[in-house]
């Protein structure tokens, strides 16, 4: 485990903490995850957050990297990135991110900083995936990400063959394993669109009440590319890097060095749309 402090904040980051803790560990990790969820204000209905027996949580957190919040003595959020290793591919996906403080954008980013660092030790050549509808987090994927499709910034209109091959990995070993109805889930391979239903699982198809973008352009992208009233999502695809890691590492410096942690919002404050459940990038 891994501990950052950035303010009165403190980031917490497990590898693959099934491997590695002992079961007593393990149950206060997974409680602290669960009771996040549960304390948010819509929680996220998926099957790895409703675990009960002691050999499925441990075998799930096998295959994650999980990056916890804590201030003021308690668990505010976490960042989860699950991981896919078939053959020479290995794909590390965002997974979800649950808050039940509003902690803004720069937060959200370094989450995702944090756990990517963690797999950049172990694996120099990757690719990573995230599934959002949220502009916020599309936005964060793509600044710490590299050759990201599909993204404003690439002008490319098909996708990369390599890339339409995780996708269907990450159908295969996340979707139809772990959301709660994967009959009613489909991506479509060109598009890099997954249809599936979000509101039964908890998050938000409303795109104006999502956390919005930092730039116009990628609430402009969001706005056209994703038809939100038919629960849809983006399904991003990005290639690991030297260029990336540095990135990464110089990205993740400057938020601890140079930009003040943002405010804390306590459960008695009336957050309204600053709390919400999320899909990170």
């Amino acid at each position: 485990m891994n501990e950052i402090k950035w303010g009165s904040y403190s980031f917490k980051t497990y590898f693959r903490p099934g491997l590695h803790l002992d079961d007593l560990s393990l149950k206060r990790l997974y409680r602290s995850i669960v009771e996040i969820n549960n304390t948010s204000k819509k929680k996220v209905n998926i099957k790895y957050l409703q675990l009960e027996d002691m050999d499925e949580v441990k075998s799930f957190l096998s295959h994650i990297i999980v990056s916890v919040v804590h201030t003021r003595g308690k668990d505010i959020s976490f960042l989860m990135n699950y991981i896919i290793e078939d053959g020479a591919v290995n794909i590390l996906h965002v997974g979800i991110m649950v808050a039940n403080s509003y902690m803004g954008n720069d937060a959200m980013a370094m989450l995702a900083c944090f756990n990517k660092l963690e797999y950049f030790k172990k694996h120099k050549r990757f690719y990573t995936t995230n599934i959002s509808a949220t502009p916020a987090a599309i936005e964060a994927f793509d600044k710490i990400s590299h050759k990201v499709w599909p993204s404003p910034k690439e002008q490319i209109k098909r996708p990369p063959k390599d890339y339409i091959n995780v996708v269907k990995l990450l159908e295969e070993f996340y979707i139809k394993k772990w959301f709660e109805d994967p009959t009613e889930c489909s991506i479509d391979p060109y598009r890099f669109i997954l249809r599936s239903p979000c509101k039964k699982m908890g998050f938000k198809t409303n795109m104006f009440r999502m956390s919005r973008a930092s730039s116009i352009e990628y609430q402009k992208f969001c706005h056209s590319i994703i038809d939100y009233e038919n629960e849809e999502d983006l399904v991003q695809v990005s290639k690991s890097s030297y260029f990336e890691l540095l990135k990464t590492y110089l990205l993740t410096n400057i938020f601890l060095y140079f930009k003040k942690p943002p405010k804390y919002y306590g459960e008695e404050s009336k957050l309204n749309e600053h709390t919400e459940v999320e899909k990170a990038a």
